[in-house]
């Protein structure tokens, strides 16, 4: 956020008004382009599994994997896509921007989160493709 200036008596940080302005102007940017989840608008839980999973160990969810978690259900896991693409575009803009690591981080993941999911929805497409085999009927092979 910028150098520290100066310490108040309670020996809290203080920083420059400018550079706080700065700070505040780069979030609402990132809030403006839809960049990050805000109250009104929360991440589905079938999303949220796959995030957690993979934060808890990165590399580790697999698209058989995310398919569970979005309990085999297309049009979740479109949705699902939808959502990591509009992310990608808006965090790209901000990381273009600010040139933040962290903003670009954040399109990274969202670029690999859809990645995984592209993939789980290839295996729910080529399942149901396959004559007499249904998700409904041999999930458990998953």
């Amino acid at each position: 956020m910028g150098k520290k200036r100066k310490k108040n008596k309670d020996q809290v940080p203080v920083f420059e008004l400018t550079e706080l302005r700065e700070f505040i102007a780069l979030d609402q940017r990132r809030a403006e382009r839809g960049a990050g989840f805000h109250d009104d608008w929360e991440l589905p839980s079938d999303l949220l599994s796959v995030a957690i999973l993979d934060a808890a160990d990165p590399g580790s969810v697999s698209p058989e994997l995310a398919l569970k978690a979005f309990e085999y259900d297309r049009d979740a896991l479109l949705r699902g896509i939808s959502t990591c693409q509009r992310e990608v575009l808006a965090w790209d803009e901000v990381a273009a921007e600010s040139g933040h690591p962290v903003d670009k981080g954040e399109a990274a993941a969202w670029r690999e989160t859809e990645v995984l999911l592209t993939a789980a929805l290839r295996l729910w497409i080529e399942s149901v493709k396959q004559p007499g085999r249904t998700l409904e009927s041999e999930p458990e092979t998953w």
